[in-house]
Order: C-alpha cells, then sequence, then structure tokens
C-alpha cells in the first residue's frame, strides 16, 4: 500500500505542475493552434499536430492544437488572444493542459450570431452559405454540438444558422466568474471546498483507483455576513415544512454517486435543523465558518479596495486591527460608505467652487467678424427693423442717396433688386 501510495503521490505531483504552464501571447493569427517548446512536449508526451483541452482556473475549457516553438520558453505556453477570452484568462495566468485524443469530427454544430452585433439581416431570404459568411463578420456563439461537448469543424461538418439572433446575456454565464484569490481569508473553509468540489472533479482517476467515495453534501454555518444567503428564501414556507423536508431529503436520496452534483448548505442557525440532514449521504460535512481574524479582514480590505484610488497614507493593518469583531460583509460596507463619503464632498467641493467662479465675459473675436462688419448688420437690421403689425405695416426704403444723406428711411416704396449692393 506504501509504494502504491508513493506512486499515487508522484502522479498527483505530476498532474499538479508538468501540466500547468504560464501564459505568453501568441505571435500569430492562428486561434486554433497553442505553441509549446519541444522540452515541455516531451515531458507531457505530446505530439506536434496533437489535440490537447485547456482549463483556465474559472474552470473554462477549450479545445485546440498544440504545436513545438522553440521560441517559446519552458514552462510556458503561447496562447492567442481569442483562446484566452474563452478561457477567462489573461498573459501571466496559469492554465492547464491535457492530451485530448479521442476528440471526433463534428456532424453538426448550431451556431447564432449575439443580436447586438448583427447590423441588418432579411428574415427568412438569407441562404446558409450567405449566413455563414455573415456569421464570420459579427460575435457569434455555439449552441449545440453533435457530437457533444467537444468536436472539430471539418469541411463535412453541417452548420445550422436556423435560428434568431440571441441576447447577449443569454450567451452569457450566470455563474459569478468569481475564483478562491477573490475571498479574503477564511483559507480552512476554502481547503475543505476544493477537497469538496475542486479535487473529486479534476483528479477523478485518483478517487477511482482508490475506491473512495467522496461526498456529495456540504453545510456551512456560521454567523450573520459570513456568506448566507440562503436563511432568507424560506420565509413563507412555514406552513409547509415537513412536507419540503421529506421531499428535499428524497431527493437527496435520488442522487447517483456517478452524477458531478454536490448540494451545499448554508445556515446560520445549525441547531434548529432536522438531523436526518446531517446523516451519511446528506450533508454529511459541516463547516464553521468563523468571523474574519486580523489576517482575513486585511485581505478583505485588500480585495475590496484593489480597484480603488487609495490615498498613501492609508494604513490596511490597522484599519483591520480596529475592525476587530467585524464580519467579511460589514467590512466591505464600511468601504463603501467612505467612498460615498468621498463622493459627497467632492460634489460639494465642486458646487462651491462653481459658485465662488466669476460669470465669464464675452467679448467679440477679431477674428471671427470685423468692426466694419458688424456695423454693417446693425444698419441692415434697422432698414429692415419692422413696426408693431404685420408685413403690410413694413416700409421699404424710397432712395439710397436718401439713406446716404440721412433721409428717413420709411420714405416712399422702392425695394431693392437683386442686383443690388447693400453695402456699396
Amino acid at each position: 500500500m506504501t509504494e502504491y501510495g508513493n506512486c499515487a503521490t508522484t502522479e498527483l505531483n505530476h498532474a499538479n505542475y508538468s501540466n500547468r504552464l504560464f501564459i505568453d501571447d501568441a505571435l500569430d493569427d492562428d486561434n486554433s493552434v497553442v505553441r509549446l517548446p519541444s522540452q515541455t512536449m516531451d515531458k507531457l508526451e505530446l505530439f506536434c499536430g496533437d489535440t490537447v483541452k485547456l482549463k483556465g482556473e474559472k474552470r473554462r475549457e477549450t479545445i485546440c492544437i498544440v504545436i513545438f516553438d522553440d521560441t517559446c520558453q519552458d514552462n510556458r505556453i503561447r496562447v492567442h488572444q481569442v483562446v484566452q477570452n474563452n478561457l477567462r484568462v489573461q498573459t501571466g495566468d496559469v492554465i492547464s493542459i491535457q492530451g485530448c485524443p479521442h476528440v471526433k469530427y463534428g456532424t453538426r454544430i448550431h451556431v447564432l450570431p449575439i443580436a447586438d452585433t448583427v447590423t441588418c439581416m432579411v428574415n427568412n431570404l438569407i441562404i446558409t452559405r450567405i449566413f455563414v459568411t455573415l456569421l464570420s463578420r459579427c460575435l457569434s456563439t455555439v449552441i449545440e454540438a453533435e457530437p457533444s461537448p467537444h468536436c472539430i469543424v471539418a469541411p463535412e461538418t453541417v452548420i445550422d444558422c436556423e435560428g434568431k439572433p440571441i441576447k447577449r446575456e443569454i450567451k452569457e454565464t450566470f455563474i459569478d466568474e468569481i475564483s478562491f484569490d477573490d475571498i479574503g481569508g477564511l483559507n480552512n473553509v476554502k481547503r475543505v471546498l476544493k477537497e469538496f468540489i475542486q479535487y473529486p472533479i479534476e483528479y477523478q482517476d485518483f478517487y477511482q483507483k482508490l475506491g473512495m467515495a467522496f461526498t456529495r453534501g456540504m453545510l456551512l454555518y456560521g454567523a450573520t455576513g459570513c456568506g448566507k444567503r440562503a436563511n432568507n428564501y424560506m420565509t413563507d414556507a412555514n406552513v409547509s415544512t415537513d412536507r419540503f423536508i421529506n421531499q428535499l431529503l428524497t431527493e437527496l436520496d435520488d442522487i447517483s454517486a456517478k452524477t458531478k452534483v454536490f448540494i451545499i448548505g448554508e445556515t446560520n442557525r445549525p441547531d434548529i435543523i432536522d438531523h436526518n440532514f446531517f446523516r451519511q449521504g446528506h450533508l454529511d460535512q459541516i463547516v464553521y465558518v468563523p468571523l474574519p481574524n486580523e489576517q482575513s479582514r486585511e485581505a478583505i480590505l485588500k480585495i475590496a479596495l484593489r480597484k480603488w484610488p487609495l490615498s498613501k497614507d492609508v494604513d490596511l493593518k490597522y484599519l483591520a486591527r480596529v475592525l476587530n469583531g467585524v464580519s467579511g460583509a460589514d467590512v466591505i460596507e464600511i468601504c463603501q460608505r467612505a467612498c460615498k463619503a468621498v463622493i459627497h464632498e467632492l460634489i460639494e467641493n465642486k458646487r462651491k467652487n462653481e459658485m465662488l467662479k466669476p460669470v465669464p465675459r464675452f467679448e467679440y473675436d477679431p477674428f471671427i467678424a470685423s468692426g466694419n462688419d458688424i456695423r454693417r448688420y446693425e444698419e441692415f437690421a434697422r432698414m429692415w427693423q419692422p413696426s408693431y403689425g404685420y408685413y403690410s405695416s413694413i416700409h421699404m426704403i424710397n432712395d439710397t442717396q436718401n439713406i446716404k444723406e440721412g433721409g428717413d428711411a420709411k420714405q416712399g416704396s422702392a425695394i431693392y433688386t437683386d442686383d443690388d449692393d447693400l453695402y456699396a
């Protein structure tokens, strides 16, 4: 057993380190391939042209073709920007790579464009070939693939484009893109969660070799503000509480061990929960989520304030020390209130400055209109200014010479023609 355990540990360490690589930007425009140095390909037992599966830290996966590139450094992989976006990673992050030799050629894929990237389309008048051309010019997403979940698009693959463009919010996942790095403190709780969910999925082979049945249910409990949100969802279910509990226990019993389904419960009153939930096969893993200690509070402050401009005299260690006994939710609330106070102060200062600011004085710009032009326009306004009434009360100029000699502009009824020069 010891020899087998050492072998398993060696395999686990190999899986942990050798297939985890740092990302570098690709130097070409081919988003279907990734590049590795020949030394790394030998370690991973990969050949040029093999199909590999890439996985990011946020459990995003994609399929690419690997080729060797000796200009790439050891323990690094060149990944195109499109692939990085699909994996929700960026340059410098770590991704895992493993061979995926059994990917079949696709028989059919269903592709639809994103609605806000399609400028105009004629409904029911676009044949498939034209539609595929349009899809290459706008953002699109794969709705379904045969075979699933991965396949290679070949010339024989049928591209199904039937259907209306989908909205962007349907394309985006509803799962929050949050990793363990976004959680401040609670290292023991994060370790238990990794062993409970992440390890059985990533290292399923080791569980099967050792005959280990991993836990299916977990209960998180602790004080209010430590991450429990389900305690307010059942406020109106007092009448059918017994029926709900029985139905939930039945559903827990029906979950097969082969399905990758994990049940996580959370409460701030573990003392009033039915003890049947704590039996083997139900919520048998019970984890206490404590209030954050000083080190955890400092980590929460760093995560909460990492996108905010901070003054140089802000001491996060001092704040973490004086916030003793404060929950993580309260720490976030304090940061938000401090930000709101700064915003109010900036608004008040701006209003005071606007009230003290003198009214600007507008003057004629000689480069826009000269003084002679202004006088001509004013003379024109005096000549054509009507008296009170309608058009019948407007009198035209009788004689140009009369105007020059200072005569009355309202004498006579002669009018200018189009050939007359007003400013002559």
